[in-house]
């Protein structure tokens, strides 16, 4: 498992694929990076594909209480 360390939050993500242009997955409200598993499988002979998880969502280790309002920084 891979995390980032990015505001003082700890993000989940994978990166696999060839080297070179990314395509980067987002996912939306109330999902998490495994989503994109066909389309990363898709691409990933071709491009470096990149998947995360929001904060507080999938395999991201959340600050415990996470406010709406919080989600933008």
């Amino acid at each position: 498992m891979a995390f980032a360390d990015v505001n003082d939050q700890h993000i989940y993500f994978e990166d696999s694929g060839r080297p070179g242009a990314a395509v980067i997955f987002s996912h939306g409200f109330l999902m998490d990076h495994d989503m994109f598993e066909p389309q990363v499988a898709a691409l990933s002979d071709e491009f470096r594909c990149i998947t995360w998880d929001e904060r507080g969502f999938g395999s991201d280790r959340g600050p415990g209480t996470l406010l709406l309002l919080g989600l933008g920084r």
